[in-house]
């Protein structure tokens, strides 16, 4: 009966053993496999082996001429890289040594050796990678620019120095005037930037007769350079004699307290050009500390730091501590010189202090402040009289030691004449002042 391998391991021919362990050896129809002993993938074909089972340590097919692992071993079987060393890579005799190397047919200016300008192309010779003489008119190589100045393409000259200029060179901007900004309108192709040139062409001024050097972008136009007033542009903005740092002159006031605010009557006018980078504040006039002069004006006291425009006014002191021109009072109705503690604030007159404007005042504490009651007669400096008021704001109305009964007797609209000796006419003159005064309030 016929033997054939098959995936149920069947006895085809009964004689006790089936597929590789038949008696009489495996089926002929059975795949023939071959030994790879280096491990590539591929096998030896003298070692082919007829299983139905592939054996450990072959493969199905016996492509490879080198399979010995002490040899070439695993670097040579078919598909694989033909490199310079002398055996046959890829298996394929028809093939020369070295010819996929990444070495072999470049310039050998890609290798080290001592005469890279008389070598042409690299070769491989004999499993060796070398360098043929450079054959006439090779025009492969090319110039490049590079920090060590090579001569890539061998002619004599390397970078800038090379007759045939080098491939990768930059554009710089002639400078004539040395200030690091080029003309933008000359430039030069080099490898380095050299004497004479810039890297940037911004320059508005490259001229060494004109502004030259002194125009430039970023340079300020400032009068301690003397660029105010030269005609140029220096900072190279569009603009002549013009900018933050350059003015057409200032009006400078003297602020000895330090508090920037100047005394408008101690003032001087700087010409144009005589005024520095930071303003007043930065002029040394030779007598006094830089510092001393500012733009501002309008202190109306230079002599202490806390009387300036913009501070806050304090409330009945006679102070014009925000230079405004006008003291902030206390309303006081009764014009006695007291204002009431609640009393609500007012501006006294331009030029007239709390004290002497009327109806307002510099101090509080009155505790009478309607003019038809007791009025001027009731405040914390008034004389207490007998007339059942509180005269002299202490809360106490008209005390033992001050009145008697007939003085009492006589604001409550009696005769004056009860019983009281001297002490009764002592009372009645003081009742008489107080009406008199009362009177005089009143008209």
């Amino acid at each position: 009966m016929l033997r054939i391998c098959d995936a149920n391991r069947n006895d085809d021919d009964c004689d006790g053993g089936a597929d590789d362990l038949d008696p009489e050896g495996s089926p002929t129809t059975a795949p023939r496999w071959f030994a790879d002993i280096d491990g590539d993938g591929f096998g030896n074909a003298s070692t082919a082996l007829k299983r139905c089972i592939s054996p450990s340590g072959y493969v199905s097919n016996g492509l490879d001429c080198d399979d010995d692992p002490n040899d070439c071993g695993a670097n040579c079987h078919p598909g694989r890289d033909d490199v310079c060393d002398g055996v046959d890579n890829d298996c394929d005799s028809s093939t020369a040594d070295g010819q996929s190397d990444p070495l072999v047919g470049v310039m050998c200016d890609a290798l080290e050796d001592t005469n890279r300008c008389n070598d042409d192309l690299a070769i491989c010779e004999a499993g060796v990678i070398k360098c043929k003489d450079r054959t006439a008119g090779d025009d492969s190589r090319v110039e490049i620019c590079d920090a060590l100045d090579t001569d890539e393409d061998c002619d004599g000259g390397a970078d800038d120095d090379d007759p045939q200029e080098a491939e990768d060179r930059t554009t710089f901007f002639a400078d004539r005037d040395g200030d690091g900004h080029g003309d933008p309108a000359t430039t030069v192709e080099a490898c380095d930037e050299g004497s004479g040139t810039a890297k940037v062409g911004d320059d508005c001024d490259d001229d060494t007769t004109a502004c030259g050097a002194r125009c430039f972008p970023g340079r300020g136009e400032t009068s301690a350079a003397g660029d105010c007033g030269d005609g140029y542009d220096n900072d190279c903005d569009g603009n002549t004699d013009v900018g933050p740092m350059c003015v057409s002159g200032a009006t400078c006031f003297a602020d000895a307290d330090g508090d920037d605010y100047g005394n408008d009557k101690v003032s001087i006018d700087l010409a144009p050009g005589l005024v520095p980078a930071g303003g007043c504040a930065a002029w040394d006039d030779g007598r006094n500390p830089v510092g001393y002069w500012t733009e501002t004006s309008g202190d109306c006291d230079d002599d202490e730091d806390s009387i300036h425009p913009g501070m806050s006014e304090v409330v009945g002191n006679d102070i014009d501590e925000d230079c405004n021109g006008t003291l902030r009072c206390w309303v006081d109705a009764d014009d006695d010189g007291f204002a009431r503690d609640d009393a609500l604030e007012e501006d006294a007159p331009e030029g007239e202090t709390c004290t002497d404007a009327i109806n307002l005042a510099s101090r509080k504490g009155d505790c009478e402040d309607a003019p038809l009651s007791c009025g001027a007669a009731c405040n914390p400096d008034a004389i207490e009289i007998c007339d059942n008021l509180d005269n002299d704001c202490d809360e106490i109305v008209d005390p033992a030691n001050t009145c008697d009964k007939t003085v009492v007797g006589v604001l409550n609209g009696g005769s004056g004449c009860a019983s009281g000796g001297n002490g009764s006419l002592i009372g009645l003159a003081i009742v008489l002042l107080a009406l008199a005064r009362r009177c005089s309030i009143a008209n």
